[in-house]
């Protein structure tokens, strides 16, 4: 079976190497990757061949003259939708989470998958988790009202604030940014929403009341501590769900290309969400 061929935006980022191992894992090959910052070094250790190129407008002219299978994106947030937009011109997509930073946008790209007719798909890792893949099947065989507090704590020093994903323009802000997989998760285990109440919104700290379908959750968002703390109480039951983040991406890869991967109308939902959070107010 002929490999298939990848490139990737944002190869210097923080998740980017996630991605090119997964890309190993499923025997394809990185032939192409861009970005601003050439600190890429350790995809020698994987693709020593795969052509690198600051300049974006040469990698796009390298993408229209090869056979590309899959654009990968782990740039910026604010870059997601246009270069997205490109990489259905070329073949399908795998995007990082948020695929966009305001629900029209996704609608758009809507209309770009059907015009091409690729797809874009998603990492949303946390679905599959062991642990959280258990709870949403007792969920599911039940009919109970759940009472959920959650803890999500993603420890950044002040250097966070520094990055692009300080830039509410450019991230979306901490509730798009990093929230966008605790609003996946929270959609996806207890249903649509029906109110939201903030209690506290900073730069970074998001904390309030979710009503949903089958739960009021009380939940805090936070980057604030020394350790990552992923929890959650369901009628007081705690689930601890930090652990198990290891072959998420791999994982992910081979869904995609068994051709059941997340795609825009699963990721639609969180950045409903996350767009409302951002436009509420707290006490509102």
């Amino acid at each position: 079976m002929e490999k298939k061929r990848f490139v990737m935006y944002g190869i210097s980022g923080f998740v980017a190497p996630r991605h090119v191992k997964a890309i190993k894992d499923v025997g394809g090959i990185l032939i192409g990757a861009t970005d601003r910052h050439d600190s890429c070094g350790f995809i020698d250790s994987f693709y020593p061949d795969c052509e690198f190129f600051v300049n974006e407008s040469e990698f796009r002219l390298f993408c229209k003259n090869n056979k590309i299978d899959y654009t990968v994106i782990c740039s910026p947030n604010y870059l997601h939708k246009s270069q997205a937009e490109f990489g259905l011109t070329t073949g399908s997509v795998i995007c990082e989470k948020p695929v966009a930073l305001y629900p029209t946008d996704l609608e758009n790209l809507v209309d770009v998958e059907l015009a091409t007719g690729n797809r874009i798909y998603t990492i949303l890792q946390l679905r599959l988790n062991p642990v959280l893949q258990g709870l949403k099947c007792e969920i599911e065989q039940s009919s109970d009202y759940y009472d959920v507090k959650i803890n999500y704590t993603t420890p950044r020093g002040n250097w966070y604030g520094k990055s692009w994903k300080g830039d509410p323009e450019k991230s979306g802000s901490l509730i798009f940014n990093i929230g966008i997989h605790l609003a996946d998760l929270m959609l996806w285990l207890f249903g649509y929403i029906q109110d939201i109440k903030l209690k506290t919104k900073t730069d970074r700290e998001v904390s309030g009341e979710l009503f949903l379908k089958r739960a009021h959750i009380t939940f805090n968002l936070s980057l604030n501590g020394l350790s990552s703390n992923r929890s959650m109480k369901i009628d007081g039951r705690e689930i601890e769900f930090s652990r198990g983040f290891g072959d998420a991406h791999t994982l992910s890869y081979q869904k995609v290309l068994a051709g059941q991967g997340f795609g825009l109308v699963d990721a639609l939902p969180s950045i409903i969400l996350c767009d409302k959070i951002r436009k509420l107010s707290v006490g509102n």
